[in-house]
C-alpha cells in the first residue's frame, strides 16, 4: 500500500504504521489524549522535590490517578504516558524542576489534574 500524496511528499515508516493501526482498530480515550482530543483538560506543573517530602512517589502518583475514571497522561518534552501504569512511571521518573503537563479526559477531570498538581508541587 502506497501513502505518496500528490505534491510528491510521502509519509515516514512510523506514519505508515499508525495508519494501518488505526485502520484495525477504534482510537480509544487514550488515543483522543495523545492526538489532542477536544475536551482535554492540561495544565503545566513544576514538579518540586517529591522524593523528598513523599516515601514511594513514583507508586503513590499511580495509586492517585487510578482514584479517577478520567483517562489522565503525564507529558514532558516529547513523552507521554498514562499516570495510571506504574511501568511508565518508573520510566518517566517526574524530578524536581520538571515542567509536567498533566493531561486528563472524562467526568472526573478537574478533580484528577487537581490532585495530581497538588502532588507533583508537595502541597
Amino acid at each position: 500500500m502506497d501513502f505518496t500524496f500528490l505534491d510528491g511528499k510521502s509519509l515516514t515508516f512510523f506514519e505508515k504504521k499508525q495508519i494501518l493501526i488505526n485502520r484495525q482498530c477504534r482510537l480509544t480515550k487514550t488515543d483522543s489524549l495523545l492526538i489532542g482530543g477536544i475536551g482535554v483538560l492540561k495544565k503545566e506543573v513544576m514538579v518540586r522535590d517529591i522524593d523528598r517530602k513523599y516515601d514511594h512517589p513514583l507508586a503513590e502518583i499511580v495509586q492517585i490517578a487510578s482514584q479517577y475514571k478520567s483517562e489522565i497522561l503525564l507529558e514532558y518534552d516529547k513523552y507521554r504516558i498514562n499516570a495510571k501504569s506504574i511501568m511508565g512511571i518508573i520510566a518517566f521518573n517526574p524530578s524536581a524542576g520538571m515542567n509536567v503537563t498533566i493531561a486528563a479526559d472524562g467526568n472526573d477531570e478537574t478533580d484528577a489534574v487537581d490532585t495530581l498538581e497538588k502532588f507533583l508541587q508537595c502541597q
